[in-house]
């Protein structure tokens, strides 16, 4: 058996996500930046959050047996300013979830550019694809809004 690479698949989640939402983003979210995991770049105000916390290898049934896939929960968030106008922000968190939704999203995360990582999914055997899992709604210290879309993505990392 070959032995697996680990490959990063966290950070190229985040890249196929953050590479998609840009080219999708349209005029509405134009202006706002995209920052992935754990970044220290300085953040605006207004922003999508793109955060790999967490992968799990896929296990199959027999012992011993894993797949090389891994289910990578991600968390992609709208952060705004309380005082924003509640409407145009709105539009904003829904136009960023409806990407998050679309029913090809799986062939648009594979189509984003990144080295080395398909998603997987959308074909009869390759097992579970993107499931969103939940919408959460926060305040954040210093006087920001937090609006979340968390979901599981099944992919696929290769060497880098």
């Amino acid at each position: 058996m070959s032995p697996l690479v680990y490959g990063q698949i966290d950070r190229k989640a985040e890249d196929a996500f953050a590479g998609f939402i840009d080219v999708r983003r349209g005029t509405l979210l134009a202006d706002i930046q995209i920052v992935k995991g754990f970044d220290v770049l300085e953040k605006a105000t207004e922003r999508i959050e793109i955060v790999c916390a967490r992968c799990r290898m896929d296990l199959a049934d027999e012992v011993d047996f894993k797949t090389g896939n891994y289910f990578c929960d991600i968390d992609i968030a709208y952060v705004r300013h309380y005082k924003s106008a509640r409407t145009a922000s709105e539009q904003k968190k829904g136009k960023l979830f409806d990407l998050l939704l679309r029913d090809d999203i799986v062939e648009q995360l594979n189509n984003a550019g990144v080295r080395n990582f398909h998603a997987l999914g959308g074909v009869i055997g390759e097992g579970p694809s993107w499931q969103v899992n939940q919408i959460e709604n926060q305040i954040l210290v210093g006087d920001e809004v937090q609006s979340t879309l968390s979901g599981t993505l099944y992919c696929q990392p290769s060497t880098p």
